[in-house]
């Protein structure tokens, strides 16, 4: 599935777009073909309310989204891996969710000074999550946006992993 939203995330940032709000609500999932496509409608759900601060959703966005209003590729890189960090967790809980929603923008703007050698805010590593899959995404969760992975690199990567799988036929 990871794969599958880093090529859709690769052809966004391709034609030079940004999705502001990739996170595993706006992750529409076929199960018969395992087809996964990017939409953008979680945030029109009574369902995910909570989800939003302000009308934003700070759990997912990256320090520069939240402290400068500025949106690029490297910032989905960051919502990107917040939401594969969903889907290792099985969605059973939201990110950061021991913290209330100012808590975590106090600390947000506490730790993002913009200095290079700030430690990255992440999630804790999933249960049976191996640990290079988990070094990927704490690269994609770095302070400096610089320093996170294009999603072409991501998809090359996780393309790797994923060698040998073969998606089910239409018959199954």
């Amino acid at each position: 599935m990871a794969s599958e939203i880093a090529k859709g995330c690769n052809y966004l940032e391709s034609i030079g777009r940004t999705h502001r709000d990739l996170s595993a609500r706006n992750i529409i999932f076929v199960a018969k073909n395992l087809v996964v496509k990017i939409s953008d409608g979680g945030a029109y759900r009574d369902k995910y309310r909570a989800d939003y601060y302000n009308g934003m959703p700070i759990r997912w966005m990256s320090p520069e989204s939240i402290i400068d209003g500025r949106f690029s590729a490297k910032s989905d890189v960051y919502s990107f891996s917040t939401t594969f960090w969903e889907i290792l967790t099985y969605c059973k809980s939201r990110p950061h969710y021991q913290l209330s929603d100012q808590s975590l923008l106090t600390l947000i703007v506490n730790t993002s000074n913009g200095a290079d050698d700030v430690p990255p805010l992440v999630l804790g590593r999933p249960l049976h999550c191996p640990k290079e899959i988990y070094d990927l995404m704490v690269e994609c969760w770095q302070t400096n946006e610089n320093q996170r992975p294009p999603f072409h690199e991501i998809g090359l990567f996780l393309q790797r992993k994923n060698l040998g799988y073969q998606k089910p036929g239409p018959d199954h």
